[in-house]
């Protein structure tokens, strides 16, 4: 239905966001693809009205799975994951998340709040993941 995003469509939209290049200690070509099926297996496209939504949207999830994957490859055998944290403390100095319920008991949309890129694609998709009600009167035939 939508043009598919590319490598090139994903480097301009994010073109101050990402050290890109040719080593890997760069964001190279083939993370960026790996983020692009990553972002397509998790993206219902059914939900965006037209190219331009369907396109923020789409790069927004991919930069988070970029992100997730740099981290993950950064720690190895070491990566590990905390779960989402909602305190933190040190001395004197606390941190408080607090995310709607509806997100905290869904998995994956929890999940989305380990980066920025993610937070800003879940505030694009939870208008749309709210279901329009409707009551209509009416009877069975005996």
């Amino acid at each position: 239905m939508y043009t598919p995003i590319t490598i090139d469509d994903f480097k301009t939209f994010f073109a101050r966001d990402f050290p890109y290049g040719t080593t890997t200690k760069e964001v190279i070509d083939v993370d960026i693809t790996k983020a692009l099926s990553t972002a397509g297996i998790n993206f219902n496209e059914g939900l965006w009205s037209s190219q331009e939504s369907f396109n923020q949207a789409y790069l927004y999830l991919a930069a988070h799975f970029l992100v997730e994957s740099i981290r993950m490859s950064s720690s190895g055998l070491n990566s590990q994951y905390a779960g989402n944290v909602t305190y933190k403390a040190v001395g004197a100095v606390t941190e408080t998340y607090v995310m709607p319920i509806r997100i905290q008991r869904n998995p994956f949309l929890a999940g989305l709040f380990t980066t920025r890129y993610g937070a800003l694609y879940v505030g694009l998709l939870a208008p749309r993941l709210v279901g329009h009600v409707m009551t209509v009167r009416g009877a069975t035939t005996p």
